[in-house]
């Protein structure tokens, strides 16, 4: 398993679309949600909004099964219905050309746990 972090860009004037979008995916959808996570092997997900600048940021962390990686290789092609209306809303609110092509992710750089020798 490993935890993983991303970040995308929310195109300018989605913050209220994508905060709708992602309470619904939290609250009336939130089975579907749970459906998607575990068939694509991520076991948890975690979020914040950040703005930098003018610019608004989706960052979340997913802590990913040994099998992800290779599982969402097919997201673009899944024929499911909730990861079509889900992959509809991230492209209406995230600043990329296409959720088949996203953005290079952050790439790990180092840790420190200060609790151990």
């Amino acid at each position: 398993m490993s935890n993983v972090l991303f970040c995308m860009p929310i195109k300018s004037g989605k913050m209220a679309s994508f905060k709708a979008f992602i309470n619904e995916c939290l609250e009336e959808k939130r089975e579907e949600y749970k459906d998607l996570l575990l068939r694509y092997n991520l076991n948890t997900l975690q979020m914040w909004i950040h703005t930098v600048g003018s610019q608004d940021y989706a960052m979340f962390t997913h802590d990913m099964g040994d099998e992800a990686q290779e599982l969402l290789k097919g997201w673009g092609s899944s024929k499911h219905p909730f990861d079509h209306w889900f992959n509809v809303q991230l492209e209406d609110c995230y600043d990329i050309p296409s959720m088949n092509e996203t953005p290079p992710q952050p790439v790990f750089f180092g840790e420190l746990d200060a609790r151990k020798a």
